[in-house]
């Protein structure tokens, strides 16, 4: 496994002269999103990666102590090998071909809060209960097969072919239709992949687990990213079954956000792998107890 860091930033304290001097390649536009993420820079910030394992990160820790533990977006790389090895993986897309557009219709909201200096409502707890909604069709390359939306890594789409190549074999996946979001009418040739089984609690060993301050629902805190849940095998059942872990995850000590993952079988990996399907799919081992 291999930590990336992902930087977004002004040229400040001599950065640019870092990143030059130490032939770091990095993108400076007015406006761009994160490669694999939904986050929005603008006011020529300059893009840039580092690896954990890599020596000019040491120097750049030593030369930028604050922004360096502070101003990155961290993902973990596993090799070819680790992904193979494991039973279980948590999975997402990182294309972004898919218009979301967020329709409260299509979710159950509970426990609304505001941020501090925030005037939207916001809520820890959010569960879908109707089909999403896109702004526009999408057009499917000869070797794309899945995709995620602008927003939300826990969601996954596929194309009508895909949907037929993954057929009724897997227990727990459904193929939701996707609206329109101005006629509410049906896209064609655009399903959304539901994960319709989710864990209980007690699959999950990590700890903390705190609770919401409204509700009482328990929560569990994963604050790192490269800290990543810990599953109890005995709550996962035979390899044709995929899951989810629910909207009990949460980064902040007050839980002020909730995600789920996804979670399929080295089984449902390796039938997407022979059919070339894997191309623009992320998967992560899931550490298992």
């Amino acid at each position: 496994m291999r930590i990336k860091h992902y930087y977004c930033l002004k040229n400040k304290f001599g950065l640019l002269r870092f990143l030059n001097g130490y032939e770091i390649p990095y993108q400076a536009e007015d406006f761009f999103e994160v490669p694999g993420t939904s986050v929005q820079v603008s006011d020529k910030e300059y893009l840039f990666e580092l690896y954990e394992d890599q020596k000019v990160y040491e120097k750049f820790k030593q030369q930028f102590p604050f922004v360096s533990r502070l101003d990155s977006i961290t993902t973990c790389e596993y090799s070819q090998g680790e992904i193979e090895e494991a039973q279980w993986l948590f999975v997402r897309n990182k294309s972004v071909k898919v218009q979301w557009e967020y329709d409260e219709y299509a979710f159950q909201r509970s426990c609304g809060y505001k941020r501090p200096f925030q005037k939207e409502m916001e809520y820890r707890h959010e569960e879908q209960i109707g089909y999403l909604s896109v702004t526009k069709p999408v057009r499917w390359g000869t070797r794309q097969f899945f995709s995620g939306p602008n927003a939300a890594d826990e969601l996954l789409f596929c194309s009508d072919k895909t949907r037929r190549i993954l057929g009724s074999v897997w227990k727990g996946l459904e193929f939701w239709p996707v609206k329109k979001y101005a006629s509410q009418g049906q896209i064609k040739d655009l399903y959304q992949l539901y994960f319709a089984e989710t864990l209980p609690m007690e699959a999950i060993t990590n700890k903390p687990i705190i609770s919401c301050p409204k509700c009482g629902k328990a929560m569990i805190r994963i604050p790192n990213p490269v800290q990543k849940l810990v599953l109890d095998k005995n709550y996962l059942k035979d390899q044709t079954h995929v899951y989810k872990t629910g909207d009990v995850l949460t980064e902040q000590k007050r839980g002020y956000h909730t995600s789920s993952f996804n979670i399929v079988s080295q089984e449902f990996y390796q039938y997407c792998e022979r059919y070339g399907m894997n191309r623009s799919m992320v998967y992560e081992p899931v550490k298992m107890l």
